[in-house]
């Protein structure tokens, strides 16, 4: 039996694949690493390759066969030069050919695909869907060094949030409810006490004294994190505006006394918010790049967020969480819903309640079945063994 690994070659990834690699030495199966970038992984496959130009005919056809490959790469590539937009777009329906070589060479029996939505590795799904070959997907999770398995899906698209999902966990018996609950709160604890998050955070905090200053002199913080522009889930599950900056553009208009917008960059934002943006001009609205996020969360009254995995964590410190994006744990209503001003009044508006004995019942059931983390025994399922062998669907 055999298992390939299709992601990229960054530090985390190559992390998720010497995990999934462990497990695999111990059950004897093969595993290998496949990745598209010239310098060839360890126990990997390199498919750097260069593409002909196909006839009209041929691309019109297979742009029509795999419409929604071609259009998540074409929006996941919006900050591309036009011809290069068209070419990463048409190369990764290409890379359906090349991946079914490799499928045909190898003859794995599990696909475990990084992300799986778009470009290369959405071609590795299409391959595997092509040859009946199981096909799970990969992403990160809330914790840090923390990544998810799922066979339906990424984000919104996955069997998380499903109804079938959300009645899977209701019918737990109390006792499961109780080790999940338990479960959840340990490593709940452990981020919050660590400070640590699934993005890496700043160890200093030299802003803070001014966030503690706008508190004393009576006025409400809300945050805001800054996501990914060309993430999967920005240009697949926000459903209001294609950048960020339209989403704070949106918080901004709306904002009354005593509300002021406490923003932070994301660390890995290719166009990360700057002091020198208009709305950072008003007074109510606060950019700060070296806070750590759990920090901000603390002393912010309500956070909301697009689909971050922020928004998990300001429920986990309870704290009232509005999403303007289709988001993750949507199944089991665990955010305020925001899509219009007047939802965004109310939400600033009314109290909030968090149910955070419901988040921790789902996060505890995820931590046994589907989230693994790297170099943490007690937060390691044995999922990856029962699917790299061949026993265990999702």
């Amino acid at each position: 039996m055999k298992t390939l690994v299709v992601s990229g070659q960054d530090e985390f990834a190559n992390k998720v694949f010497n995990q999934i690699k462990n497990v695999a030495d111990q059950l004897s199966i093969e595993c290998k690493h496949v990745s598209y970038f010239k310098k060839t992984p360890s126990y990997g496959i390199n498919l750097a390759a260069t593409y002909n130009l196909p006839s009209k005919l041929t691309a019109i056809k297979d742009i029509i066969t795999h419409y929604e490959l071609f259009k998540n790469t074409w929006e996941y590539s919006i900050n591309m030069p036009f011809l290069k937009r068209i070419y990463w777009s048409y190369s990764s329906i290409r890379n359906i050919k090349l991946a079914e070589v490799i499928i045909n060479k190898e003859k794995p029996n599990r696909i475990l695909v990084w992300n799986g939505s778009v470009n290369m590795n959405g071609a590795w799904v299409v391959a595997a869907q092509q040859h009946n070959i199981p096909c799970y997907y990969l992403e990160k999770s809330f914790f840090h060094n923390s990544w998810i398995i799922d066979k339906k899906g990424i984000g919104p698209l996955s069997s998380i949030n499903t109804i079938e999902w959300k009645n899977e966990i209701e019918t737990l018996d109390n006792t499961q409810k109780n080790n999940n609950i338990i479960l959840a709160k340990t490593r709940i604890s452990k981020s919050i006490l660590e400070k640590s998050s699934a993005w890496e955070q700043p160890e200093n905090n030299t802003e803070l004294d001014q966030l503690i200053q706008l508190k004393k002199k009576g006025k409400k913080l809300l945050f805001f994190p800054q996501q990914v522009d060309g993430d999967t889930n920005i240009f697949l599950f926000s459903t209001l505006f294609k950048k960020c900056f339209g989403y704070l553009d949106f918080i901004v208009d709306n904002l009354q006394e005593p509300w002021n917008l406490v923003v932070k960059p994301h660390p890995k934002s290719l166009n990360p918010f700057s002091k020198n943006m208009y709305p950072f001009k008003k007074n109510n609205v606060h950019l700060y790049e070296n806070i750590n996020v759990h920090n901000i969360i603390e002393i912010c009254d309500k956070v909301i967020t697009i689909n971050s995995n922020v928004g998990t964590e300001s429920i986990m410190h309870n704290k009232p969480t509005a999403t303007m994006g289709k988001y993750i744990l949507d199944s089991i209503n665990i955010t305020k819903k925001v899509s219009d001003k007047k939802q965004l009044k109310d939400f600033l508006k009314n109290d909030n309640d968090t149910d955070t004995h419901y988040l921790h019942n789902a996060i505890g059931h995820l931590l046994n079945t589907q989230i693994s983390i790297i170099n943490e025994p007690l937060f390691k399922s044995n999922i990856l063994n029962k699917i790299i062998s061949n026993k265990h669907d999702l």
